[in-house]
């Protein structure tokens, strides 16, 4: 049975996601894009609904292992994305994340990749997917 989705306020955040960080030994992190649900060409960050109970933390930690099998614990809040979905306003606050632990994702049929934050801006098809993953770096490092 699937979950309700929450009913959000007009200025109330509707989903959650992260930018999803691993440390390599190259001392180079790399990140975490997936393809998105509708348009496999494109890829994107790992999101989705917030919950009925859910807040936007637990959602994006969740939305994240279900999408790639990555758990990640959230480091920082980044940046609330808005864009049109069908003519609704949808709301996506996104955390920068580091990966913890990999499993086997709940959805399989969506591949994901690990990439260098430089091929990771190339393969993001939105700019506020590249405006994001800059904005992790950036926080990424901050002291």
């Amino acid at each position: 049975m699937e979950k309700p989705k929450v009913k959000a306020k007009s200025d109330a955040v509707t989903h959650a996601g992260g930018a999803v960080f691993r440390q390599t030994t190259s001392d180079e992190p790399e990140y975490l894009l997936v393809q998105a649900t509708k348009k496999r060409s494109e890829w994107v960050l790992p999101k989705g609904h917030i919950e009925a109970g859910e807040d936007a933390r637990t959602c994006a930690v969740r939305e994240v292992r279900e999408e790639t099998g990555v758990l990640g614990r959230i480091k920082k809040e980044l940046n609330v994305v808005h864009y049109l979905v069908e003519n609704q306003t949808v709301k996506v606050q996104f955390y920068l994340m580091e990966a913890v632990e990999q499993a086997k994702p709940k959805d399989r049929s969506r591949k994901h990749a690990w990439l260098r934050l430089d091929e990771a801006l190339h393969r993001a098809t939105h700019d506020e997917t590249k405006d994001l993953l800059r904005m992790a770096e950036q926080k990424r490092t901050e002291p």
